[in-house]
């Protein structure tokens, strides 16, 4: 006795190895594309981190009225924030995002009671604080601006 096959519904093995072979060739071909970009991700994430932070700050500065203060330690790629009796508030390990270069225009800083960027707890001589972050792999670089009005800004260099 025969069957049949004319109101079978659905795939058969074949054609589903057939798109399975296909999705797999597309997304092989897209793995150098995404390791490529990689490093300008880590360094977008590093330079927003660190932005964040500093706004942070500036508004704790602010809401506290108190002078905070900020530090890079280039050794080991670390920002720190403290307050005014030079406790640690955070720490925030930059070099775990990017295999590069931070450098600063100035190791610290301080933000007073009414959000402005000071170079010491008492006076007021920055007119722009610039912090970079580069990447030895590539030639992705991203900057952090604090104006003396405490405006923090980041874009690509």
């Amino acid at each position: 006795m025969k069957t049949s096959r004319k109101n079978n519904k659905g795939f058969t093995l074949i054609e589903l190895g057939i798109a399975v072979a296909i999705s797999i060739l597309l997304a092989l071909a897209a793995v150098p594309y995404f390791n490529s970009r990689l490093p300008v991700y880590e360094i977008q994430n590093s330079t927003t981190e660190v932005a964040s932070y500093l706004r942070m700050l500036r508004n704790q500065a602010i809401s506290r009225n108190e002078t905070l203060s900020f530090k890079f330690i280039p050794g080991n790629y670390q920002f720190r924030i403290y307050d005014e009796d030079n406790t640690i508030l955070r720490t925030l390990d930059i070099n775990k995002y990017s295999h590069g270069k931070v450098s600063f225009g100035s190791n610290s800083g301080f933000f007073n009671g009414q959000g402005q960027l000071l170079a010491s707890s008492t006076k007021m001589d920055y007119t722009t604080l610039t912090i970079s972050i580069t990447d030895d792999r590539t030639s992705e670089a991203r900057e952090i601006r604090i104006n003396s009005n405490g405006r923090i800004s980041s874009r690509e260099s």
